[in-house]
């Protein structure tokens, strides 16, 4: 399914365009003067034979500007800034230019002194002439390389003599609305020549074209606080208009602005519109730089916390904007009374921001608590919608805080909640174009907001392998009690997702916190069968099972097993293993290898086989860590123990479905000899009864599953974790990050962890299911004319299945 929705012209312009009345016989006829007059001016009669991108520049944008300038719109203005390059000199996300904010600090921040254009490189600007821009104002520091896009498409851009004033410096935090143009066909993201469905370009310049675009867009969305937003694509006489939300991205027709107004009439109303309906969030107020309120929070020190005093510093450098959000809370009493409350928090650049344009599309804020003058955390999302499926996610913390108070379990675990609600009310803000998506539609999005007390640390942070063995013993037993006694399952383990929970007065850990509840389900909804492939969590940390047969409804087992996949990873990659030859090909085989058959992608294979065997092999060995080493090895029994149970199970789904990856050889392994070590496990968890682990080395029959300590539940790697707790650790801090690989030629760059996630959506073309039935259907409990009836789509998000017709943002029951 794609995202791409193209609508007849005048159907885009009555559903998302700036609203305004038909065209006046007055305005119509000086925008078609204005058009004259530019052409003019430009000396060009037409754009139409114009073939040099370049040389389309100055007459398109002369003509923005001037209908900007007639109807008096003084805070927006047309900007070039196809002259500017990034300092390294790669053509990288440097859209051709935009409709810009004309605010004092977007003018700073887009100025492009004559300094920076010479023999058409960017060069830097005199430190007295202007502050430092900032990292998101910086070049990207590893960006996604576009293809270049050759000498005919860009040539030295080097701007005429007199001509300054028509060029600028690309700026994410001031652009409106995104203009790209082409003046070859081939380099077209969209068709120009006929009218008709088809309107993506399939080729390869296409696919890339479309990519840049999209990747513009999402700089957009990650730096501003935006509803929706706008982009100008345009062909030398011919454009498209679009419209982007978190569902998706709805495309004009092209029209032919030399012959009727389309275009003009677009800019018009924008330049006639409000800010919210420029597509800004009312809810968030740009802040004066030397406001009071924004003093106090870049003034926010604590000699105690280095790490949150450097953050601070990097979300409010000077060229980064600093806006007040509102976050909305709504409480409901047992009479069924709502009340609401309003709280504000200030916020600079993103702390952290999945990289999606579509999707839930989170973005983590070191904020400002302006009542209370305290540091917090600010979570922005855009929550699916689908009722009896998914809620917002503070409902989740208050219910998780209540019944685990209830019960008499600690909350420590927890993240506190300061307050949360949809952003302006219930589903105040809610996107639009997954109406126009009518193959598996996508599922609604409303805007959440949330705010918690702790500001976390990353798990990466850990120091030495002990703490981390306490910090994830503590994430499983929040796991634990949030499941036995609140009724909550994560569905999202991860490391990302498993932070480390700092004692703000006194600067120290105290602990970790399991977050990040809102792909979350409660226990009475588990038994609904599932109505898409699972989509649900962080691809590199699923379960075998779950990411082997899409269909199979999740369990707990599941997001126990997830716990598993963290802690190899933080031990692959901050300690030395006898992997190191070939750590990368393992990496990406174990974590983030899948395949594609009939649009569901299937993966887990390397979980799978390598602890599918009669008898327990260890994965790899730690270099002197004897403790670290149990731990290994104690994994190892459970996950055999684990896959042994669940033979019977993958045999039927294999057998009755042809899973089409299951049959090959199994992984090498290094012999019994090469690995065979003493098998420590001293000390117990003392919640457990002391359950203790049977040897390793005997083999199990296939037919009969073990009774031993499995996955099945949190038991078996409580007492594991416990028990290597209790070990004899010696210090054993991080080592070099052993995902850094070295390269020939001296370079080196790093080996990202960017894995697909929930939170990853491909907004590019793709053509209609063709998935297999008979590996679709793999669902136990389901009927035959219910799995006729699924279709799979593209998405990788949670329960995307609509109320109209089950579709959202995936596959859905077509009825």
């Amino acid at each position: 399914m794609s995202r791409w929705r193209q609508l007849q012209m005048d159907s885009w312009m009555a559903k998302f365009a700036p609203p305004g009345d038909k065209l006046s016989e007055k305005i119509s006829t000086r925008l078609r003067q204005l058009t004259k007059e530019t052409y003019k001016e430009n000396k060009v009669k037409s754009l139409s034979n114009i073939k040099i991108e370049a040389d389309l520049y100055t007459p398109f944008f002369g003509l923005i500007k001037a209908i900007l300038t007639e109807f008096e719109s003084k805070d927006l203005v047309a900007l070039n800034t196809s002259v500017h390059k990034d300092d390294n000199d790669k053509k990288t996300t440097i859209p051709d230019g935009g409709i810009y904010l004309a605010s004092d600090q977007a003018r700073r921040a887009t100025k492009l002194l004559p300094a920076r254009v010479k023999k058409g490189k960017t060069q830097p600007e005199p430190a007295e002439e202007r502050p430092d821009p900032g990292p998101e104002e910086r070049p990207d520091p590893d960006p996604e390389e576009r293809p270049d896009p050759g000498p005919e498409e860009r040539p030295d851009p080097k701007p005429k003599e007199g001509s300054l004033d028509n060029v600028a410096r690309r700026s994410w935090h001031w652009v409106n609305t995104i203009i790209e143009g082409k003046g070859s066909p081939d380099r077209c993201a969209f068709h120009f020549s006929k009218h008709g469905e088809t309107f993506l370009r399939s080729s390869k310049e296409g696919k890339a074209a479309l990519g840049q675009l999209a990747e513009y867009m999402t700089h957009v969305f990650k730096y501003q606080h935006r509803t929706f937003a706008y982009a100008i694509y345009f062909f030398r006489n011919k454009a498209r208009l679009i419209y982007f939300d978190r569902t998706g991205t709805a495309v004009s027709d092209w029209c032919d602005f030399e012959t009727d107004l389309y275009l003009q009439e677009f800019v018009y109303r924008l330049a006639k519109a409000g800010d919210a309906e420029r597509g800004y969030d009312p809810t968030a107020t740009l802040m004066p730089p030397d406001s009071p309120e924004v003093q106090e929070f870049l003034a926010w020190d604590n000699a105690k916390l280095p790490l949150f005093r450097q953050w601070v510093q990097q979300a409010t450098e000077r060229s980064c904007p600093i806006y007040k959000l509102e976050v909305t809370s709504e409480t409901r009493e047992a009479s069924g009374e709502v009340h609401t409350a309003r709280r504000y928090f200030l916020v600079g650049r993103p702390h952290a921001c999945g990289e999606a344009l579509v999707g839930r599309c989170t973005r983590g804020y070191i904020a400002f608590n302006l009542a209370e003058k305290t540091l917090c955390f600010l979570k922005d999302s855009w929550r699916a919608v689908v009722p009896g499926r998914t809620r917002p996610e503070h409902e989740v913390y208050q219910r998780l805080h209540a019944r685990l108070n209830a019960s008499g379990c600690s909350t420590d675990g927890l993240p506190t909640l300061v307050c949360g609600g949809d952003v302006g009310g219930h589903e105040a803000q809610k996107t639009r174009v997954h109406l126009e998506i009518t193959q598996a539609q996508p599922v609604p999005r409303a805007h959440h907001r949330l705010v918690l007390s702790e500001v976390g640390v990353p798990l990466e942070e850990f120091g030495n392998f002990h703490s981390l063995v306490e910090f994830i013993r503590k994430a499983v037993d929040t796991h634990a009690d949030a499941w036995e006694d609140a009724g909550v399952l994560h569905r999202d383990i991860s490391v990302s997702n498993i932070l480390i929970k700092y004692d703000m007065e006194h600067g120290r850990a105290v602990g970790s916190m399991l977050c990040d509840w809102d792909l979350s389900k409660y226990k009475e909804e588990l038994v609904l069968e599932p109505t898409q492939p699972d989509r649900t969590g962080t691809w590199a940390f699923k379960s075998a099972l779950s990411l082997l047969f899409p269909w199979k409804r999740y369990e707990l087992s599941d997001d126990v097993e997830s716990f598993v996949h963290v802690l190899h990873y933080l031990i692959l990659r901050y300690h030395r293993t006898d992997l190191a030859p070939t750590l990368e090909t393992f990496f990406n085989d174990y974590f983030g290898f899948h395949r594609v058959h009939g649009d569901i992608h299937y993966g887990g294979f390397m979980k799978w086989r390598l602890f599918n065997h009669d008898a327990v092999k260890t994965p790899y060995c730690v270099v002197s860590n004897q403790p670290l080493q149990s731990l290994v090895d104690g994994l190892a029994d459970l996950c055999h123990n684990q896959y042994q149970l669940k033979r019977p199970f993958v045999e039927e789904m294999t057998a009755e479905y042809k899973h089409p990856f299951l049959a090959g050889p199994d992984p090498v392994l290094p012999s019994a000899d090469e690995r065979k070590r003493d098998h420590i496990h001293s000390g117990r968890f003392e919640r457990l009864k002391k359950p203790a682990f049977p040897s390793r080395a005997r083999p199990v029959s296939p037919s009969s599953p073990p009774s031993r300590l499995t996955l099945e539940d949190h038991t078996g790697l409580i007492v594991l974790l416990g028990n290597v707790t209790d070990l004899n650790w010696k210090e054993a801090d991080q080592d070099m990050d052993q995902f850094d690989f070295e390269h020939p030629k001296g370079k080196t760059s790093r080996f990202r962890s960017n894995f697909s996630t929930s939170e990853h959506f491909d907004l590019a073309p793709s053509g209609p299911s063709s998935a297999s039935k008979r590996v679709r259907k793999g669902v136990r409990g389901t009927t035959g004319k219910q799995r006729k009836r699924r279709n799979v789509g593209d998405s990788r998000d949670d329960d995307n299945s609509s109320g109209r017709d089950s579709g959202a943002s995936g596959s859905g029951e077509d009825e």
